[in-house]
């Protein structure tokens, strides 16, 4: 059983996991992280570890969460509509 083989998210530290990949994707039971580089945060609703599990048909390999999408982090000032002095 394989998961799809997984690309580093823009503005991240690239996926490090616990089997090394093939080109046609990485082994059932294959724990993988990343984290968003600096200034960057986690997309809620997405994640920074996730594993290789199996469909719920029994047939495919499918990753346990959504993977990892770093968005930038908003400064305070942006946030109120300020300028910055």
């Amino acid at each position: 059983m394989m998961c799809p083989a997984l690309t580093a998210a823009p503005n991240s530290q690239g996926w490090s996991c616990s089997s090394a990949a093939i080109r046609t994707g990485l082994p059932f039971g294959t724990k993988c992280r990343s984290s968003c580089t600096s200034g960057y945060a986690p997309r809620a609703g997405t994640a920074s570890e996730i594993m290789c599990s199996v469909s719920k048909d029994g047939k495919l390999g499918q990753w346990t969460a959504n993977r990892l999408i770093c968005d930038r982090k908003l400064k305070i000032y942006q946030l109120s509509g300020m300028s910055q002095t």
